[in-house]
């Protein structure tokens, strides 16, 4: 009786691991996807978090039509986020900022910075 309640348990914790193994997939590829899409930004438009004006400086735009400047949405990405992609995110920042790495490596850097903060803020609840 124990050993097949252990195995139907065991057999609900595989289904949602393949659920949530096809979700982060899904996740994936929809930021995959981000790099053929665009928005149109109007000139009023306004951080969702600071309230300044968007166009001041650079920024994300995403699917949903909210939108932050780069600053603030890192801010509030590193305060969510786990120790591991914070310290990615801020050793990548880091090194982008203070120029020492430049062409292909450089926007290698810039690329994986853009992927950890949008896969951020898309897993969050």
């Amino acid at each position: 009786m124990a050993l097949e309640e252990y195995s139907r348990h065991i057999d609900m914790l595989k289904k949602e691991m393949d659920e949530s193994t096809r979700t982060a997939e899904n996740i994936r590829n929809d930021i995959l996807a981000l790099d053929t899409r665009y928005a149109i930004v109007e000139p009023g438009e306004r951080c969702y978090h600071c309230q300044y004006p968007l166009l001041s400086r650079q920024f994300f735009v995403f699917p949903c039509q909210h939108a932050f400047h780069s600053d603030c949405l890192t801010a509030q990405i590193l305060k969510q986020a786990g120790v591991g992609k914070k310290k990615r995110i801020q050793t990548l920042q880091n090194e982008i900022s203070r120029g020492v790495t430049i062409g292909k490596a450089r926007e290698r850097m810039v690329e994986e910075l853009d992927a950890l903060i949008a896969s951020a803020w898309y897993v969050r609840p």
